[in-house]
C-alpha cells in the first residue's frame, strides 16, 4: 500500500512543475516581447507599405513607411537605455563585491587596536607621573620655608627659604621672587632670586635678575638679564658620565704543525 501512495506524490510534483514551466517560459516571452516592440511594429509597418506600394496605393504606402521609420528610431533609443542601465547595475555590482576586500584591508585587527590602547594609556600614566613629580608656586602665594623635589619646580610666587632640587630643573618666573638659596642642576631666572645659587646651568632671561653670588659651569645672560655679585666657575657641578673601560683579551691560538 505504501508503493502507490509515493507514485501519487511523486506524479503530483511532476505535475506542479509541469504547471510551473510553461508560466516561466510565458514570463519570459513576455519580457522579451516588450524589449522588441518597436522592432516588430517596425517590421509590421514595413511590410504593410511595401504590400501597398505594390498595390499602387502610394499615399498608404508613405504613412507607414513613415511609421517604420519612427518604430526603428524608438528602437534604437530603447536599446540605449537598457545598455545603460546594465553598465550601471554591472558597476553597482562590482563596487559592492569590492567593498568587503576594502573593508578587510583598512579595518585594523583587534589586536592592533589593544596595542594602541595600551601605548596610549602608557602615555598619559607617564605624563601624569611627570606632573604628579613637578612642584607649581602659583601666583599670589607666599611661602616661608625650604623647598626639596627630585623634579622640576616652577616659581610663580613668592619663597622665603632654600630651593633644593639636585637632578631637576628650578624656573624663577617673571612674577617669581625667591629670597634664599638655590641648588639644582639647571636654573632658569626670569624673575628675582636673592641669595647664592649653585647650579650646573644658570640662564637669566631678559627680566631675570640674580643678586648674590654663583657658583656654575654654565651660564647664559641674555640682553636685559641683570646679575649682581660675584661668580665663580666649578666643572664639578655637571655630572660628566664616567668613560667606560673595556678590557681587551687577547687569545693565544695553538700553531699548526
Amino acid at each position: 500500500m505504501s508503493l502507490p501512495g509515493r507514485g501519487g506524490r511523486a506524479d503530483k510534483t511532476a505535475n506542479r512543475e509541469s504547471c510551473q514551466a510553461p508560466g516561466v517560459w510565458i514570463s519570459m516571452a513576455n519580457k522579451n516581447s516588450k524589449i522588441y516592440w518597436f522592432l516588430n511594429a517596425g517590421l509590421i509597418c514595413w511590410v504593410i507599405a511595401l504590400s501597398c506600394f505594390w498595390l499602387k496605393y502610394t499615399s498608404v504606402s508613405i504613412v507607414f513607411a513613415i511609421l517604420s521609420v519612427i518604430s526603428f528610431i524608438f528602437h534604437i533609443k530603447q536599446q540605449r537605455i537598457l545598455f545603460m542601465f546594465r553598465k550601471s547595475k554591472s558597476d553597482s555590482q562590482e563596487k559592492k563585491a569590492a567593498m568587503p576586500e576594502l573593508t578587510e584591508h583598512v579595518l585594523p585587527d583587534e589586536k592592533e587596536l589593544n596595542m594602541e590602547k595600551n601605548k596610549i594609556s602608557t602615555v598619559k600614566d607617564l605624563e601624569r607621573e611627570e606632573k604628579s613629580t613637578n612642584t607649581v608656586v602659583a601666583s599670589g602665594v607666599r611661602f616661608e620655608g625650604n623647598i626639596c623635589s627630585s623634579g622640576m619646580i616652577y616659581i610663580y610666587g613668592t619663597i622665603v627659604g632654600n630651593v633644593e632640587s639636585e637632578n631637576g630643573i628650578v624656573k624663577v618666573m617673571r612674577s617669581g621672587q625667591v629670597d634664599g638659596n638655590i641648588s639644582c642642576r639647571e636654573l632658569i631666572v626670569d624673575g628675582l632670586v636673592k641669595g647664592e645659587c649653585s647650579c650646573g646651568a644658570i640662564d637669566v632671561y631678559e627680566n631675570g635678575r640674580i643678586e648674590g653670588n654663583i657658583r656654575y659651569a654654565h651660564l647664559s645672560i641674555k640682553k636685559g638679564g641683570v646679575f649682581c655679585g660675584q661668580a665663580q666657575v666649578e666643572s664639578k657641578l655637571m655630572k660628566q658620565e664616567e668613560p667606560k673601560i673595556i678590557e681587551m683579551k687577547k687569545e693565544v691560538l695553538p700553531l699548526a704543525n
